[in-house]
Parts: structure tokens; C-alpha cells; sequence
């Protein structure tokens, strides 16, 4: 909760949040399996610029109607700061799906929902009841339960210089990508979706497009249906994140996060042949409780 409630303002409302939430993860994984498939012939930053064009025009429509009036913002420096965090975040994270797994990559960003419920009681001031941080906390055993006995076995085989420098880049990115989901939520107090996907479509674009074009790879036919489908899964994420945060809080919302890891790994088997082992389903397990007990925690 953040602080006292203003007469007149709406409380959370953590439930609905927890929907929009849930749609957003399932994008994002489809988003992410999609940029893999990408990878190994495109630059990330190249990704990255392609993606924000695709979903800039995909709000063509709307702002046809009117919606560059949304262009306007108060927190030009914010709005900046965030599209900086997030490039970071992505630029690092399609970088490091060249390099290693959908599940690695998906497990080192899995450190964000700690982080941001951190955050949330931090510098959101929301007050973070007993529960919460121990379903926060029971969730990243069970992420460790998944995936630390594989993680452990393949830096004993592999200690190449890639994949160290991918991991070392990823858990930059996961940092970035957390203080985003910060610096989104301050916004979100005095803008509108509106404003925040526009801004941030908009800015994404235009910061991006350099560094792209220095790397520059002409797509080819056959990749556009592929790249279209990254763009438009990532807008729509997009406006299901933000419109989950608005209504929820963000240390609510920080458990729920771990699906992502359950997802990635039912991606992972049926488009990459990746076998989840015994352990990687025994932490699914946990999660999953720990999603379902949190969602119906109702404590401040």
C-alpha cells in the first residue's frame, strides 16, 4: 500500500491486476522464444529497434484518433529514464539468449521480483506485510530448487568467455529492467496508459535507432512474420504490465512473476526440445503454491 488514501482515490485492486499480470508473463515468454529464434542472425540492439517499430505502429490506429495529444508529459526526464533502463534490460537480455537457454536466461531475470519487492517498500513506500516477503522469498527457493543443479553442472563444463560475459550482462540488464518497473510505477500515478505506452514507444525508437543502424542486417522475407509477431506480443505485454501495476501493487505482484519460469519452461520443451528435469519441476511446484497462496493474501 502506498501510504495514506486520498479521499476520492480507489484503493488496489489486486485481483484484476494479478489477471492483466498473468497475460503480460505469457506474452513475454512467447516474445522472448521468438527473439531466440531471431538471434542467431540479427544484432540485439538491432532486435530491439525492430521490435519498438513494430509496436509503435501497431498504436497507429489509435493515435490516428488523436492519441499524439499523449505525446505531452510532465516527466520528460522519468519517461527518459526509463527508456533507458529498459533498453539496457533488452539489449542484454537478447544478447544473452544468442549464448544460453530460454531457462537461463528467463532464471537470471527472475531475480527482479525480490528485487522490486525491495524496491516497492523502499521507494514506492509500500508497506510490505510479513506474508508477502515470505511468499516473495519461498518463490525464489523454488526458482533455485528449478534450475541451480543444471546452472551449477554447465559452469563446471563451460567457462568460455561468451557465456561468462553473457551472464554478467544479463544481471546488469535484470537490475535495469527492475529500477524500469520502478521509475513506470512513479509515472503511472499522473499519466495515463495512454502517455506511457506512446512516450515510451515513441523515445524507444528514436534512442535505438542509431546504435541499430551501425550494425545493420536487411531482414529478409521470410523473418518479417516472425519479427511482427515480437513486436505486436511485446506491445500487448506491454500494456498488460502497465495496466497491472496501475491497478495492483507491485510488491503484490512481485510473486507472481516466477510463472514466468513455468512458461519459459513449457516454451522451452515444445519449440527447443528443452527436457525439464526432476528438480526443475519439483520448483515449478513451489512456485506455483506460492503464486496461488500470495494471490489470495489480502494483508497491506
Amino acid at each position: 500500500m502506498t501510504g495514506p488514501a486520498v479521499a476520492g482515490t480507489p484503493g488496489p485492486r489486486n485481483l484484476e491486476g494479478l489477471a492483466w499480470r498473468l497475460g503480460d508473463l505469457l506474452l513475454v515468454t512467447v516474445s522472448l522464444a521468438l527473439v531466440k529464434l531471431l538471434g542467431e542472425v540479427y544484432a540485439a540492439i538491432q532486435l530491439v529497434f525492430l521490435r519498438s517499430v513494430v509496436g509503435l505502429l501497431a498504436l497507429t490506429p489509435w493515435i490516428a484518433q488523436g492519441g499524439w495529444r499523449h505525446i505531452r508529459t510532465r516527466h520528460p526526464w522519468l519517461h527518459l529514464l526509463r527508456v533507458g533502463l529498459t533498453i539496457i534490460a533488452l539489449t542484454t537480455s537478447f544478447h544473452a539468449l544468442t549464448t544460453l537457454t530460454l531457462a537461463e536466461v528467463i532464471t537470471i531475470n527472475h531475480t527482479r521480483p525480490l528485487i522490486l519487492t525491495l524496491l516497492a517498500w523502499l521507494v514506492l513506500r509500500e508497506l510490505v506485510s510479513r506474508r508477502r516477503w515470505t511468499f516473495t522469498a519461498l518463490g525464489f527457493v523454488g526458482l533455485v530448487v528449478m534450475v541451480a543443479p543444471d546452472l551449477m553442472a554447465a559452469g563446471q563444463s563451460q567457462t568460455d568467455a561468451d557465456r561468462l560475459l553473457a551472464l554478467g550482462l544479463l544481471t546488469l540488464g535484470a537490475a535495469c529492467g527492475t529500477a524500469a518497473v520502478v521509475v513506470q510505477k512513479i509515472l503511472s500515478r499522473n499519466e495515463g496508459e495512454g502517455v506511457l505506452m506512446l512516450v515510451y514507444s515513441v523515445a524507444l525508437v528514436i534512442v535505438a535507432a542509431v546504435p541499430a543502424a551501425l550494425i545493420w542486417i536487411p531482414p529478409s522475407l521470410a523473418d518479417w512474420p516472425v519479427i511482427l509477431a515480437v513486436g505486436l506480443t511485446a506491445i500487448a505485454g506491454q500494456f498488460c504490465f502497465i495496466r497491472a501495476h496501475r491497478l495492483a501493487e507491485a510488491s503484490y505482484l512481485a510473486p507472481v512473476g516466477y510463472l514466468h519460469m513455468v512458461f519459459g519452461l513449457a516454451i522451452g520443451f515444445l519449440a527447443f526440445g528443452e527436457v525439464p528435469t526432476a528438480s526443475m519441476l519439483a520448483g515449478a511446484a513451489i512456485i506455483a503454491a506460492c503464486v496461488l497462496l500470495g494471490s489470495r493474501d489480502r494483508s497491506p
